[in-house]
């Protein structure tokens, strides 16, 4: 891994920890930048944060089963990530079934809401 910056353009939770299949939402309007994710309890903030982090680095996250999509660019190449209970599509320009190079999945846990 080097040092090259990641930036979602779109994330799309369908089903995860508390939000039901036909309840989900997708975030696009995403900054390179800082972005600010707010809402009531419940309304799915945590769940977000897991997801990012389960779209980074899938299968390690403990979310059980989820159905979430996102596109994200590392610096070089922009990436489309699907999971779906379990099962990852990666696609890419150069490739399809290799996902990015972020790193070990113990890392993950610096990156919390």
């Amino acid at each position: 891994m080097d040092d090259r910056a990641v930036h979602f353009r779109n994330i799309a939770i369908h089903r995860a920890m508390g939000i039901h299949q036909g309840d989900g939402f997708e975030l696009s309007s995403i900054s390179c930048g800082v972005n600010l994710v707010y809402g009531p309890n419940g309304s799915g903030k945590s769940t977000t944060a897991l997801v990012i982090q389960e779209l980074l680095w899938p299968g390690k996250t403990g979310l059980e089963r989820p159905a979430v999509d996102g596109r994200l660019e590392d610096g070089e190449t922009i990436w489309s990530i699907r999971i779906d209970a379990g099962h990852t599509e990666t696609e890419n320009a150069h490739n399809s079934g290799t996902t990015p190079d972020l790193g070990s999945a113990e890392n993950r846990t610096r990156y919390l809401l």
